[in-house]
């Protein structure tokens, strides 16, 4: 038996997901960490644990998308997926090496051969979400089909931090030309995707594990974010002798732009019927990152803390340098001296 969850095109449209992340929380045994909007989410599965994100693959029409941080070049659409398909557990490495935890597929609506169909959508909140999209698709001809589907987004983030955290679209289109004999088809798609998302941190609170309360004239936790419009752009240290710039707007910086073909045709051998399936796609993408993170987290199995830091002071990252050196920079948000954060709080 193997381990298999559907997500139906009607189930996604009550759910009316903003995020892979919303969209998965129906999957057995997956824990979704939605709590940090639209990207850099966490992915955990009963039996793995942390680092889960790296035993997941998000695949689009049955080709992997991307590995690590799968979100990063993934947002959900409510007019044009078909759907979702999800393999879980032990099968899953059979469809893709590593994939212990689970392989996800996302399905983009196709075309009916019979009519021109179509669906606009509009979605606010009370964060400022603004979002529109549509989906159109029909025959051009007897086997010839067509599907076009596209959104646009913008929003000031699930947690308040004074400026537009998120924006960003993504375009869709499919070509599918049915054989004469009903024997396969062959399909054309591309993409055209392109976001900013902001990335959050973690607020430090202090007391006991047990018992944790906010930092006497710290950040407010009730918005639960310590980002805020006096740091949007900073200078900070990507290296000890390098200063550089660095904007909060920019966030998770994602850009993808891919052409993908598909050929299937079925035939017959003696009493045996064959089915040959091939799929090929050339992608271009193009993800930058531009965030903080609190001194004395881990990351990648490296604390990344140093002498040159003071204790529990907020400090950057840079996504692409291999040896990071301190990052104290023009801004600063360190505790009371002596004290030290207990947890955090997403």
């Amino acid at each position: 038996s193997v381990p298999f969850t559907k997500i139906s095109e009607d189930e996604l449209r009550q759910a009316a997901p903003r995020s892979v992340a919303d969209a998965l929380l129906a999957v057995p045994s997956l824990q979704t960490n939605n709590a940090l909007g639209n990207t850099n989410n966490d992915f955990r599965f009963r039996g793995i644990g942390a680092g889960g994100t790296q035993f997941l693959e998000f695949e689009e029409d049955g080709l992997p998308i991307t590995r690590d941080a799968p979100d990063f070049l993934y947002r959900i659409s409510n007019v044009a997926t078909a759907g979702i398909d999800v393999v879980r557990g032990g099968n899953a490495p059979i469809l893709r090496t590593a994939a212990i935890g689970a392989v996800v597929n996302f399905r983009y609506k196709e075309g009916s051969p019979d009519d021109h169909e179509g669906e606009v959508f509009f979605q606010t909140s009370d964060f400022g979400m603004r979002r529109g999209e549509f989906w159109l698709g029909g025959p051009l001809s007897e086997r010839l089909t067509y599907s076009v589907a596209g959104h646009y987004t913008t929003d000031e983030g699930i947690r308040d931090v004074g400026f537009d955290a998120n924006e960003g679209s993504n375009l869709y289109a499919n070509l599918r030309y049915e054989f004469e004999d009903g024997s396969g088809h062959f399909k054309v798609s591309g993409r055209k995707f392109r976001e900013n998302a902001i990335v959050y941190l973690g607020t430090p609170l202090v007391g006991s594990a047990g018992n944790p309360t906010q930092i006497s004239g710290g950040p407010d936790v009730t918005t639960g974010s310590l980002l805020g419009p006096e740091i949007v752009r900073s200078s900070t240290y990507f290296t000890p002798d390098e200063i550089g710039t660095l904007d909060l707007e920019d966030g998770n910086q994602s850009e993808m732009t891919y052409f993908g073909t598909e050929f299937s045709k079925d035939w017959q051998w003696g009493d045996t019927d064959f089915e040959f399936i091939s799929r090929n796609r050339y992608t271009d993408d193009d993800s930058g990152f531009s965030g903080y993170y609190s001194a004395g987290f881990f990351l990648n199995g490296d604390i990344q803390t140093g002498n040159d830091i003071v204790s529990n002071m907020l400090f950057n990252v840079p996504f692409d340098i291999g040896v990071l050196g301190p990052g104290v920079g023009g801004y600063s948000y360190a505790l009371p001296a002596g004290v030290s954060p207990v947890s955090y709080t997403m």
